[in-house]
């Protein structure tokens, strides 16, 4: 209670303010096909990378690729990346890894159910259309780890029945896993991975429609520590869920329907078992969401219907006498704030997605947007932020530098933490600046705790310092060393 405390008071201490700029001109990156899915990521040198799907005439569809190399002024021309064009294409997922190329997955519809699929970019061509599931029914979700392990859940079989299933790549894709049918973890959301690179998994279970969070044991093979997230005895309608800096963020929809629903903010520590839940922030949404983190500060991007009811309870079904708007709300100081993105009559948004480019300090937002439930356009905007939290306060707790002993006699272990794999570089100078030695030289590591020996014996008794680079980012340490 004691770290959930201490939480909610930084979160009440930071104030973070959108900057005095509005949202960008909407950019169009479809064509005149029907577009829906958007997918929407940024590498770390700020390339923006974007997926959705097409469709002629509804049934027959394709997956899309686009990329922005100026923070979205211009696009490459869009690129259908999916080889297979004569069946219906649905539920795209986009990743990016540490080399800065993209991984895609998506559903291949067959008549009863729908096939799984997966290909990737190589920094040079597309690699073939590789089918990783023969037969599912929905939820495909895709995930990637700190050492560019690439994760898929789905859900296959009926509502009473049915079973969620996910799988990984490494050196090849594994046979695929149920998810445990003790807690009927059936509707997943969205993976995300600690610091540690350990695997947790959000979703619905089957038998009350609750927000769920799952950490899987890799060693028992086994889902273990699964929890509920929110539940204020209704349903759950929408959920996403970040990390950072150790701690879980979640954004949870809980209601009847989405024509009666509230978001609710919550967060706990990695280690704590208590969720803190905030007052409701907005309401009257679907289940699309995405939950960002920038600095310590939550954006949450929906989708509202503010003229729906108890008695119309999803926005597909046809009615003149309402429209969607696209909110983000953010946390500013002690307040919540809402603000409209996108909000035009007779014209609706079934889905998005949201991404943040820590390059540019920008948020970045894609959306279909049409008069019509399968008849929409692509669109992108963007928005600049304020920083909120000194940088060099974000790198020494995410890297974490240490050592011991310290004091040291003659050698000492110096110990550091990667939330990810990264490029880094760990040198060894004395109380005069002067490079003493080079102990890791600009090498790729993969996330996870490190040791490295550092042996002084040859050198004078003093204060050394160790100064690690992770992807331009600084962290030092002092070392006293005495004979």
């Amino acid at each position: 209670m004691k770290q959930s405390k201490t939480i909610l008071l930084i979160l009440i201490a930071i104030t973070q303010l959108f900057s005095k700029g509005e949202w960008s001109d909407r950019v169009l990156l479809s064509g005149s096909d029907w577009c829906q899915n958007p997918s929407i990521k940024v590498d770390s040198k700020g390339r923006i990378h974007a997926i959705w799907t097409e469709s002629i005439n509804y049934k027959n569809s394709y997956v899309v690729y686009s990329k922005s190399e100026d923070g979205g002024v211009t696009w490459t021309e869009p690129y259908k990346v999916s080889s297979n064009d004569t069946m219906r294409v649905w539920e795209p997922k986009l990743v990016i890894d540490s080399y800065d190329n993209p991984h895609i997955a998506y559903l291949l519809s067959r008549g009863e159910g729908s096939r799984v699929f997966y290909k990737k970019f190589n920094g040079i061509t597309w690699s073939q259309d590789f089918e990783v599931e023969e037969f599912v029914v929905a939820r495909l979700r895709m995930g990637i780890d700190h050492d560019d392990r690439v994760y898929l859940t789905w859900f296959t079989g009926d509502n009473i029945t049915g079973k969620g299933y996910f799988t990984y790549y490494d050196n090849g894709w594994k046979d695929p896993i149920p998810i445990s049918e003790q807690h009927y973890l059936t509707a997943m959301s969205k993976f995300i991975f600690d610091s540690e690179n350990s695997l947790y998994l959000s979703g619905f279970n089957r038998n009350d429609c609750r927000a769920f969070l799952a950490k899987y044991s890799k060693s028992d093979e086994e889902w273990v520590s699964i929890e509920k997230i929110f539940d204020n005895g209704e349903l759950s309608v929408g959920l996403d869920i970040e990390i950072y800096n150790d701690k879980f963020f979640s954004v949870v929809s809980s209601g009847e329907s989405y024509g009666t629903n509230e978001t609710y903010f919550s967060f706990r520590s990695l280690d704590g078992n208590e969720w803190e839940h905030s007052n409701y922030i907005t309401y009257h949404t679907n289940e699309e969401k995405r939950l960002l983190i920038n600095n310590g500060i939550p954006y949450i991007f929906e989708i509202h219907y503010p003229h729906l009811n108890r008695k119309q309870s999803s926005p597909y079904k046809k009615n003149t006498d309402w429209s969607s708007e696209i909110v983000c709300s953010y946390k500013n100081g002690s307040d919540w704030i809402t603000e409209s993105i996108e909000s035009e009559q007779d014209r609706y948004t079934l889905s998005l997605d949201g991404a943040l480019d820590p390059t540019r300090n920008k948020l970045y937002i894609l959306y279909n947007l049409g008069p019509v439930a399968n008849y929409s356009d692509i669109y992108f905007r963007s928005r600049e932020v304020l920083v909120g939290i000194d940088e060099e306060e974000l790198s020494i707790d995410t890297y974490s530098l240490s050592n011991y002993p310290n004091p040291f006699n003659s050698t000492t272990t110096i110990g550091f933490k990667l939330p990810k794999i990264s490029d880094i570089s760990l040198q060894i100078f004395n109380n005069s600046g002067e490079l003493v030695k080079t102990l890791i030289n600009n090498q790729r590591v993969k996330s996870g705790n490190h040791e490295v020996v550092l042996d002084l014996e040859n050198y004078s008794s003093g204060v050394y310092y160790s100064k690690l680079t992770v992807n331009n980012k600084v962290v030092t340490a002092k070392h006293v060393y005495i004979r």
